[in-house]
């Protein structure tokens, strides 16, 4: 059970840097939500940002990403205007 213990805590400081970044950009505004997706192991990250490029460039700053370790794809949203229909 040591050696599973010593992989854990070895796992978790490697991944510190990354959990830190997280944190800071969840602190500035910048991811908003976060989530894994049931039927992929996958992550969602919904960012705040004005653009694409913005987007992409706050997800630089990532160490998985600046060790080429993970990539993401971004899809640019925008606000669902249906209910608009209902007012009119």
């Amino acid at each position: 059970m040591s050696w599973l213990f010593t992989f854990m805590k070895q796992a978790r400081l490697r991944c510190q840097p990354l959990f830190f970044c997280m944190a800071e950009a969840v602190q500035a505004g910048v991811v908003r939500e976060t989530y894994f997706r049931a039927d992929r192991s996958e992550a969602i990250l919904v960012l705040e940002c004005q653009t694409v490029e913005e987007a992409r460039e706050a997800l630089s700053t990532l160490p998985f990403v600046k060790n080429q370790l993970i990539t993401f794809e971004l899809i640019p949203l925008k606000a669902y205007t249906g209910f608009e229909r209902l007012f009119v």
